[in-house]
């Protein structure tokens, strides 16, 4: 305890029972959103496969190749599609330094051979460094998570939790925590079949889907819809495919036809299958960009705007497991570039801020995690939204 103790006396704080309990806590895990960061700056299924005069030397040939690799992806997957032209090629040696972990998911080596898949963390405000050193504009901000709500339809008939189908299928492969988006899948459920209909998804009943989202823990909606069919002239498949957003999620609409190749060799259940998988992908790329979009940072010419704005912001304690939440979740807003206690009372605690984008941009982002940010004339107020 002598740490703790040690931690007390430097705030200068009365803290007793229960208090000195939640102060070990805020000072221990009062740190940036390192969840969310490395979620952000994680690129995985890198793959890498080298010749060399022996496996070692082929193995550290393919090394080089998939941090360059994963590189160049989290660079593509932070700034606008607009501005990937202007992405910066690094010299080997930089992107080494670059990197803050290699995790091997799959290897082999062979005498004279190597391959190998692999999961590249990088450290995240050096990448931002190199960033905003160009002037690029870029978002490193994960969104909360968003349930997608899959509605199938072929041959006139609707399909949500009727299982399985292949659009059901497609977004089951792509769900998860990948890059900027933080997506799940209901699990289709007596009662929440109750919930929401595939007509009612449809037509964007938002209380519903609302009211399933919340029971995710999600703060956002997509109802992503595909109509598979034959064209009766030349014979392709075709799935006609939209997503729309509500909540946290981007609204879109994104829409897009894709085409199969006519003749169907392995059938319409196959072409369906292929279609829906080309489908899915697409438009989850279309809602990460437009998320990314929605939540860019702009950098800079002031040096002094590298770290944010500092500000101090109250929070009322009207009970220890709505703070506890609140710490949690302002770990992970990457917008917080940092935080630390100012001052801890019965009633109250102070938290000092550092936001990267300012307090507007904050704002906007810490609504999306349930938090809300507000200044009244007595300074700023942090509370927990829900």
């Amino acid at each position: 305890m002598q740490r703790y103790a040690r931690a007390n006396r430097q705030f200068g704080l009365p803290i007793k029972g229960a208090l000195m309990a939640l102060a070990i806590m805020l000072v221990t895990i009062a740190l940036p959103g390192i969840a969310a960061a490395d979620q952000a700056y994680t690129v995985r299924d890198i793959r890498a496969a080298k010749t060399a005069p022996t496996g070692i030397a082929a193995r550290q040939d393919a090394m080089r190749e998939a941090r360059d690799q994963a590189l160049a992806h989290l660079l593509r997957r932070l700034v606008p599609s607009s501005h990937h032209r202007s992405l910066p090629v690094l010299p080997a040696s930089r992107v080494a330094d670059l990197v803050v972990s290699t995790d091997i998911e799959e290897e082999q080596v062979l005498p004279t051979a190597y391959r190998g898949r692999f999961a590249i963390t990088f450290d995240s405000a050096g990448v931002r460094q190199v960033l905003e050193a160009r002037g690029l504009p870029y978002s490193d901000e994960v969104s909360p998570p968003i349930v997608i709500i899959p509605v199938f339809e072929r041959a006139g008939a609707l399909q949500l939790w009727e299982r399985p189908n292949p659009w059901d299928t497609a977004w089951r492969q792509r769900v998860g925590a990948q890059g900027l988006l933080t997506t799940v899948m209901a699990e289709g459920k007596p009662s929440e079949q109750l919930v929401v209909s595939a007509d009612q998804a449809l037509e964007g009943n938002e209380e519903r889907l609302q009211a399933l989202a919340q029971s995710y823990g999600a703060r956002g909606a997509a109802v992503a819809f595909a109509k598979f069919r034959v064209d009766p002239r030349t014979g392709q498949p075709v799935i006609e495919a939209s997503l729309t957003g509500y909540g946290v999620a981007p609204q879109g609409p994104f829409s897009q036809t894709f085409q199969g190749s006519a003749g169907m060799e392995g059938g319409p259940d196959e072409a369906a299958a292929e279609l829906a998988e080309t489908a899915a992908a697409e438009l989850s790329e279309q809602m990460a960009e437009a998320w990314k979009r929605q939540n860019l940072t702009v950098p800079t010419a002031s040096p002094a705007a590298e770290s944010g704005p500092e500000i101090l912001a109250s929070t009322p304690l009207t009970h220890l497991g709505a703070y506890a939440s609140m710490l949690r979740q302002l770990r992970e807003v990457p917008a917080v570039e940092r935080f630390s206690l100012a001052k801890l009372t019965s009633r109250e605690a102070v938290f000092r801020l550092w936001l990267r984008g300012g307090p507007s941009q904050a704002q906007r982002i810490l609504s999306q995690y349930g938090i809300t940010l507000t200044q009244g004339p007595d300074g700023w107020t942090l509370r927990n939204g829900g």
